[in-house]
């Protein structure tokens, strides 16, 4: 992990032909600095917040199975204790940045957040685990951005990967058991439906996020038919 952040994030500078400044969270220094994939950047009325929170249960061990095959597999209790540690601490970071993003984007005005990372979050249990709360890494990120869209006056979005299949929902609850209105998650789709998604920015929509499925089918793939 360590060549990856040399690689890739060893400047302010994105990566791409027409690169973007980017604000990391190792730039604080202290037991931040190992972050540097956490990033933030604005453009026009959003601020831009990128995580490293990982699919596979933020990369916390499941109990005797792998979590990205189920396969049960052996561990030493060293080997999970590395990897348990890597995870709190990580999550420590990720929550940070977080806040910390939130509360500059009050700062500045800013009408939208957008969050990016790998993970399936497992919003309200939706994988069904059989005891999620012994061993579900993700409720303490989920309870983050309750907290930080509550006390944020304008539009949120978390897009992520992970689970493969496309989705646009509401999936927050308020603590009243109401809907959290101005939290939006975007799925993005993955193997075996390799489409995309685009993304419009409005700011005189109320909504400021539009998502438009698009399909990367090929004329040839649909097929057609006659009677």
């Amino acid at each position: 992990m360590n060549f990856e952040r040399h690689l890739f994030d060893s400047t302010s500078q994105s990566l791409g032909q027409r690169t973007l400044t980017l604000t990391r969270e190792s730039s604080e220094g202290g037991e931040l600095a190992s972050y540097s994939e956490n990033v933030r950047w604005v453009r026009g009325p959003v601020v831009y917040i990128g995580l490293n929170v990982q699919g596979s249960n933020d990369n916390y061990p499941y109990p005797e199975t792998d979590g990205e095959s189920g396969a049960v597999i052996t561990r030493s209790d060293t080997e999970i204790q590395r990897e348990r540690n890597e995870e709190t601490a990580r999550k420590a970071a990720d929550l940070h940045w977080l806040n910390e993003s939130f509360a500059y984007a009050k700062q500045i005005g800013a009408k939208g957040v957008l969050i990016d990372w790998q993970a399936d979050p497992n919003f309200n249990n939706e994988q069904h685990l059989s005891n999620p709360h012994d061993w579900d890494a993700f409720p303490d990120y989920v309870d983050a951005l309750r907290t930080e869209t509550m006390n944020f006056p304008g539009q949120v979005v978390l897009v992520h990967g992970d689970s493969h299949y496309f989705k646009m929902d509401k999936p927050i609850n308020l603590p009243s058991g109401g809907v959290l209105a101005n939290f939006t998650r975007v799925e993005t789709f993955g193997a075996r439906q390799t489409h995309w998604v685009r993304a419009t920015i409005d700011p005189r929509d109320p909504n400021l996020f539009q998502f438009e499925r698009r399909w990367a089918f090929s004329s040839s793939a649909c097929g057609s038919s006659t009677a």
